[in-house]
């Protein structure tokens, strides 16, 4: 995904001014390969997707100062890493982008992972996270979460929490719907570049002749056959073209003949 000189400042400025806003996520360094921290990132991005997308920056502490040590290889951060959480976590799998940003006040980089809101059916967990000391880590299967201010991420057991989800889900819902009715009333382009069959013949036998020109064991000339059909009319006239509407019927009256029968 390019980014553009708008986004770009966004996204520094997400990394150099902790912002409090729901819609993002700071966590410091963490290690992305073990099951724990999988589950705590899933529960983020599921929630940030619910609250309609948003931001989840590494490297940052609490009190929003860059966390250190740095680590020198950022791959454990990369982005198939991060969709790979979201396709064993999560359902339905969204896409996620992530950005290295140089901060300007280090001038180190730092992960920046873009979520996507939701589509037409809200984002749950799928699987448990791990039991650690008999308590669950990160999510819980079939749980839905949600970004409140704190901000946090939270399961959704209020409706008030469920309003906005549903309006974006049905409001989803009815772009896809109104694209497909009307694609339905789209008239069909039919184009047509073949010749009559006269025309067809006339060049087939051009060609015929130039060929012979460059010399055949046998008279060409007294060896050839054009062949051709077109299809006529009991009264010997061109068929016409049949409309899609006449089609339509035809095939409607031999249905109902078939169930007659």
């Amino acid at each position: 995904m390019v980014v553009g000189t708008e986004d770009f400042d966004r996204l520094s400025s997400l990394v150099d001014h902790k912002n409090e806003e729901p819609d993002v996520e700071y966590k410091t360094w963490m290690d992305l390969s073990t099951p724990e921290n999988k589950a705590k990132t899933a529960k983020h991005l599921c929630a940030l997707a619910n609250y309609g997308g948003g931001w989840l920056i590494f490297g940052i502490a609490d009190d929003g100062s860059h966390a250190e040590p740095h680590p020198q290889d950022l791959s454990g951060y990369k982005q198939d890493l991060i969709n790979s959480i979201v396709s064993r976590y999560l359902h339905p799998a969204f896409h996620c982008n992530v950005h290295f940003v140089k901060s300007s006040i280090t001038q180190k980089t730092y992960p920046v992972v873009q979520i996507p809101p939701h589509g037409p059916q809200p984002v749950s967990a799928k699987t448990d996270g791990p039991l650690v000391n008999n308590q669950r880590v990160g999510v819980t299967r079939g749980a839905h979460y949600i970004r409140v201010p704190g901000p946090q991420s939270v399961v959704i057991n209020q409706p008030e929490q469920w309003q906005q989800v549903l309006r974006r889900c049905v409001s989803q819902e009815r772009e896809q719907l109104i694209a497909s009715i009307g694609r339905l009333f789209e008239a069909p382009t039919i184009t047509s570049n073949v010749s009559s069959l006269d025309d067809f013949i006339k060049e087939l036998v051009a060609r015929w002749d130039d060929i012979q020109k460059t010399g055949w064991p046998t008279d060409s000339k007294k060896n050839r056959t054009a062949l051709g059909f077109q299809i006529l009319t009991d009264a010997g006239q061109p068929v016409a073209p049949l409309s899609l509407n006449a089609l339509a019927g035809a095939v409607r009256e031999s249905s109902n003949q078939v169930q007659i029968d």
